[in-house]
C-alpha cells in the first residue's frame, strides 16, 4: 500500500468510499463542495492506493483563522475516510502522518479538525483552546477541537477558527 496524492479522475471513487465509510452521503457532498471551494488544495488531498484499489482518503484544505491583525490561513483535515474492510490495520493512522507530513512542507502553521481527542492526541493534536484557538462554533464540545503545530517555530496563535460557509449549509459543524 502506498500513500500518494489524489488523481483527479479519483473524485468518484473517493465518494463511494467515503460512502461506503460513512454509511450515507453527507462527507461525500462535504468532499464535493471542499474539492470546488476557495480552500481548495488538491496536492494535500491524499488516498491509500493498495494495487490500485483506493483504501483510504484524507483531505487537507485552507480555512482561516481570524485575529486581530487580521486572517491567517491554516489547514482543516476533514473528511478521514477508510474503507471498512481495512479499518483498525492503520491505514488511517498512514493517512494522517503522510497529511501532517506534506502540511509541514507548506506554510500554514496550524491542522485544526474537529473530533474525539482519543483518536488524534497520538499525532500530536491537543485541545485547540490550550494555544488559545477559538472553535468555529460554541457547539461544538472543547475537546472535540483540536489543534498541531506545524513547526517548533510556531508561536500559539489567538482567535477564532472560521469554517466554510458550505460546513453550515451541508450540516457538517459538530456536534
Amino acid at each position: 500500500m502506498r500513500i500518494r496524492p489524489q488523481h483527479s479522475h479519483e473524485s468518484s471513487d473517493i465518494a463511494s468510499l467515503l460512502e461506503l465509510a460513512f454509511g450515507g452521503s453527507l462527507v461525500s457532498r462535504l468532499y464535493h463542495r471542499l474539492r470546488e471551494s476557495p480552500g481548495a488544495l488538491p496536492r494535500l488531498s491524499l488516498v491509500a492506493d493498495d494495487d490500485h484499489r483506493l483504501v483510504g482518503h484524507v483531505m487537507l484544505s485552507r480555512i482561516d483563522l481570524h485575529c486581530v491583525d487580521g486572517p491567517v490561513g491554516i489547514l482543516m483535515l476533514t473528511p478521514l475516510a477508510v474503507s471498512p474492510d481495512r479499518q483498525g490495520v492503520g491505514v488511517g493512522s498512514r493517512l494522517v502522518r503522510a497529511a501532517l507530513a506534506a502540511a509541514r512542507r507548506t506554510a500554514y502553521p496550524l491542522v485544526v479538525l474537529e473530533d474525539s481527542p482519543a483518536h488524534y492526541t497520538r499525532f500530536g493534536f491537543r485541545t485547540a483552546s490550550s494555544v488559545g484557538v477559538q472553535r468555529p462554533s460554541d457547539p461544538i464540545p472543547d475537546a472535540a477541537f483540536q489543534v498541531v503545530t506545524l513547526g517548533e517555530d510556531v508561536a500559539p496563535s489567538c482567535g477564532r477558527v472560521v469554517y466554510p460557509q458550505l460546513m453550515y449549509e451541508l450540516g457538517a459543524v459538530g456536534p
